[in-house]
């Protein structure tokens, strides 16, 4: 009674994990399991990789070089005040500095 107890049992457990070949051309052989963890899958990682990198790195260095001219502009805009004396000034000791760089590496 217990060999057919321990079958009786068993035999369920058994036919559930055997693949047979009625299952696996049921399920084409796997074969599109297997292409979505070695195609679909890697490639998505590669497609997400990329978008981060387009959209993070390459869109903001070219959204840097949009800003840069306003930036600069923005701290040059003080400078420009109207006066000619000023501008007078400003070319003066634009000239000191640049008679003073010929001096210092001239040697």
């Amino acid at each position: 009674m217990s060999c057919c107890f321990w079958r009786c049992w068993f035999a369920p457990l058994l036919v559930g994990f055997y693949i047979s070949p009625y299952r696996l051309s049921y399920r084409k052989f796997f074969w599109d399991e297997i292409y979505d963890v070695t195609i679909v899958k890697p490639l998505r990682l590669v497609a997400t990789v990329c978008y981060w990198l387009d959209r993070w790195l390459v869109d903001g260095l070219v959204n840097a070089c949009g800003r840069l001219p306003r930036q600069i502009g923005g701290l040059t805009r003080s400078l420009q005040t109207g006066l000619v004396p000023f501008y007078a000034l400003a070319m003066v000791v634009g000239v000191l500095l640049l008679l003073a760089a010929r001096v210092i590496w001239a040697g």
